[in-house]
């Protein structure tokens, strides 16, 4: 909303992005974290905070490895938080607007264990002990969604309910392949096709192997500090709009959405209650993809009502471009989202993108005039959102 000052995005940094990187996490993040800083324009000595997200796939990386990896001389504010990592960004705003610190490095690395890669298993590198795996949420993913039943479930039911298909399921992962072409972060840039979808092998009916991330190796960071210190710093503003989440009372404690979506919808309407924007003026949207079945449910909470997201798509597909445009407007996940990029950005390759849109710097990939973006993570238990605009 106008007349406050709000936080700015002023530097951005990513690791290569691989099936198997060559090194471990602590160099994933340490690289992503220089770029940032590098990109930012900020010295070095005046970064004075530090956030990362620490919690499933652990163990992650501690703040303190950051700060030593980068000689960082004067911390005086650092945290962690938990996925998703927009959880982070909203910590790290939280900061620079209390005055916690000045400028906040936050970051997300993630790696592929042996506990999220069934390749992995025979890696005797990529070995997490069991005890370290998801501190943060009490073993949840370990002993109730390994086999990823849950996300198989809740699309089952929102095809019973609402009568989604596969065919709509398939515009989602197929526009974001689409738009990942043009991506050189991404791992996953050959282009697919509905029939590509149709034919990809089944994971647990109806969820096939191009509904789900991929675990990867990876890091990615931004600089975050207030509006009125970015205007002195080399690039345009990012500003962080507005921040929204929702804890519903029906939840699980970690992702477990109904078809019905109530707290994407809630977390959307908190949102936008604390912006002068609506979903309609927003230019670039960004629906947390780590399923399908999640992009789905935040389309819905964003545009339309319970049910009514598979209209929505089959309205906004284009057969020529192969690609999602909302209402023949509004681009989705541009990037390509997780499904193209892997698991390790977690959302958080959604605030980079948004970011380079927002700057004008994204390549090929530039969306015309460009303003605002409207980032969704996670779901059910663990969701953040949040509107980015240029400054």
């Amino acid at each position: 909303m106008t007349g406050r000052e709000r936080a700015a995005i002023v530097g951005i940094g990513w690791s290569e992005l691989a099936r198997d990187s060559g090194v471990g996490p602590g160099s994933l993040v340490a690289r992503a974290a220089r770029a940032a800083v590098l990109d930012s324009g900020v010295a070095r000595d005046a970064i004075d905070g530090v956030v990362g997200v620490y919690g499933t796939d652990s163990p992650t990386l501690w703040p303190g490895y950051v700060v030593d990896a980068l000689g960082l001389p004067d911390v005086r504010w650092w945290d962690t938080a938990q996925p998703p990592s927009v959880t982070a960004l909203s910590t790290a705003a939280n900061a620079v607007l209390t005055g916690n610190c000045d400028y906040a490095l936050c970051y997300h690395g993630k790696y592929r264990w042996a506990n999220t890669s069934v390749v992995g298993r025979g890696d005797p590198l990529r070995q997490a002990p069991a005890h370290e795996f998801d501190p943060g949420l009490d073993h949840a993913l370990v002993e109730h969604g390994g086999s990823m039943l849950w996300a198989a479930r809740v699309m089952r039911e929102h095809m019973v309910l609402h009568g989604s298909t596969r065919e709509d399921f398939a515009r989602i992962s197929v526009n974001n392949r689409t738009n990942a072409a043009r991506n050189p972060r991404a791992v996953f840039r050959t282009p697919l096709t509905v029939d590509d979808y149709l034919a990809a092998p089944m994971v647990d009916d109806p969820m096939c192997l191009l509904d789900m991330d991929a675990p990867i190796d990876g890091a990615l960071a931004v600089v975050v500090t207030t509006e009125r210190r970015a205007r002195d710093l080399p690039h345009p503003s990012v500003l962080v709009e507005a921040f929204g989440s929702a804890l519903p009372a029906r939840n699980d404690g970690l992702l477990w959405p109904e078809a019905d979506g109530i707290a994407a919808r809630r977390a959307v309407g908190n949102l936008f209650a604390r912006s002068d924007l609506t979903p309609a003026d927003i230019d670039l949207a960004y629906p947390y993809d780590g399923f399908t079945i999640l992009a789905m449910l935040w389309l819905e909470a964003l545009y339309t009502k319970p049910g009514e997201g598979p209209a929505l798509l089959r309205e906004s597909w284009s057969d020529d471009e192969q690609r999602l445009r909302l209402f023949g407007r509004i681009p989705v996940c541009t990037h390509g989202g997780n499904l193209s990029e892997g698991r390790a950005t977690q959302g958080f390759g959604s605030v980079i993108e948004a970011v380079q849109q927002l700057r004008g710097d994204a390549g090929e990939r530039q969306v015309d005039a460009a303003r605002s973006a409207v980032i969704t993570g996670g779901m059910a238990g663990t969701n953040r959102s949040t509107i980015l605009v240029g400054g």
